[in-house]
């Protein structure tokens, strides 16, 4: 973890600025070096703790910022990615179950479900958050999300219907997130967002214990107090509003399509409508997740757009690649007229970001423009060991504090001790080091 490093950004007077105008509810612009972003945002969300979701331009942007947010903060820090999904819209394709695990953690830790872990920054591409997806409430304690507890008076059927409906699948054995299982009086249960899988044990409808248990043996491991059950799939029809499904259906156009394709349709909109499981159940996600991400910030939340021209650009480019699509199976008779999206246009989008009051737009600092904080890009010395000792030689002694963030710093640490330089070696970086210090970070890798 480097986050001692955000020690020098929190003592200047143009950060205290800015984490003051968005506190405010002022719409703020940023102008930084692109390897400093992780440091600067992941700053803000600390010092405003406040929940923060950023949306980047493209999954590979998004991906990285993770990555070195993470870096900064650490691993058991409540930063989350909202992964897109892989899947082409309107196609029948099988969707990667950690991606919706991904997706389903970071709306449960926005609406205050691991709220324990304090606010969540949350990182998202355009494509992430022009996907669809479960209503708020899906989330809440109350009627959504479940906390069982020692103690509990629960009546086993009951529960597992409920969590049927929140999309876990009854196995043999619970191996996998979003699986569960039960022998007689003994319930086993893998929520999403857990490390392990959790052992309930009955007496009659009273819990009389839960415990960890190692899903490749089965043994059980430690005793817990409690468990959140979160949603396990982010397509639930029984939680969806059936009225707009209804007329859905209705509005579907079927001389589009050929008639063997319209009677598959037919067919398994009927059996999901029902409760029923279908496979490929995502190709009709447009008819059940009518909700966007921006739904869950709540009016505290600060909204970072990365890049705002090229979110915007990347936006466009997914509708005009989603319309095509659609149009191209259509005239293939492959698809009924008016079968919904499973994406938000940019224009839905766009309206729903004007309605949050705190939001920063960020741009990337290229020279030609001033910029906010007092970064500059770091030197480039391509092997040339030589150079770069004696420029942490000359910084040191001028009283800079100089750290190496490096995946070799066993071998760099020998370099330094040759060279009369005497580098403190930490795997992580809580505080800041004193001035004219040198540090080592070892096992972190971060750009620039």
């Amino acid at each position: 973890m480097l986050k001692g490093i955000a020690e020098i950004l929190t003592d200047l007077p143009n950060f205290r600025r800015l984490s003051e105008n968005l506190r405010d509810g002022k719409k703020e612009s940023l102008s930084i070096l692109p390897s400093a972003k992780a440091l600067v945002l992941g700053t803000l969300w600390r010092e405003m703790h406040v929940p923060l979701l950023v949306v980047a331009p493209r999954p590979e942007d998004a991906r990285r910022l993770y990555d070195q947010l993470r870096s900064y903060w650490g691993d058991d820090a409540p930063v989350h990615h909202f992964a897109e999904l892989e899947a082409l819209p309107f196609e029948r394709l099988t969707v990667d179950s950690s991606t919706t695990h991904q997706r389903l953690q970071a709306l449960a830790a926005l609406v205050g479900v691991y709220s324990q872990q304090g606010p969540p920054l949350v990182v998202a591409s355009v494509p992430g958050v022009a996907l669809k997806t479960l209503p708020p409430p899906a989330f809440h304690l109350t009627n959504g999300c479940q906390v069982v507890r020692h103690g509990d008076r629960i009546a086993i059927g009951s529960l597992l219907t409920r969590w049927a409906a929140m999309g876990y699948r009854m196995e043999r054995v619970t191996q996998v997130p979003g699986a569960m299982s039960r022998r007689g009086g003994i319930v086993d249960i893998f929520p999403v967002g857990e490390h392990l899988p959790v052992r309930l044990e009955f007496w009659g409808d009273v819990l009389e214990s839960l415990r960890t248990f190692d899903p490749g043996t089965q043994r059980s491991l430690e005793p817990v107090e409690q468990t959140t059950v979160i949603p396990a799939r982010e397509l639930l029809p029984a939680q969806a509003e059936h009225p707009w499904i209804e007329q859905a259906i209705r509005n579907l156009d079927s001389s589009r399509c050929s008639s063997q394709v319209w009677g598959r349709i037919e067919e398994e909109l009927s059996m999901l409508m029902a409760g029923q499981d279908v496979e490929d159940a995502n190709f009709y996600s447009g008819f059940f997740s009518r909700h966007s991400v921006l739904e869950f910030l709540p009016g505290q939340a600060l909204l970072v757009v990365d890049q705002p021209t090229e979110v915007e650009q990347a936006f466009r480019e997914l509708d005009s690649r989603s319309f095509q699509l659609r149009e191209g199976k259509m005239d293939r008779r492959d698809l009924p007229g008016a079968f919904p999206s499973p994406y938000f246009v940019w224009e839905e989008v766009a309206e729903r970001l004007k309605q949050l009051p705190r939001r920063l737009d960020v741009s990337r600092w290229s020279g030609d423009q001033p910029a906010s904080f007092p970064f500059s890009q770091a030197p480039s010395f391509s092997g040339r060991m030589d150079s770069f000792l004696e420029e942490v030689r000359t910084r040191s002694q001028g009283g800079q504090r100089v750290i190496a963030v490096t995946g070799h710093a066993q071998r760099l640490q020998e370099l330094m001790a040759e060279a009369g330089l005497g580098p403190s070696s930490v795997d992580a970086l809580d505080q800041m080091p004193p001035p004219g210090s040198i540090t080592l970070v070892h096992g972190a890798l971060a750009e620039g």
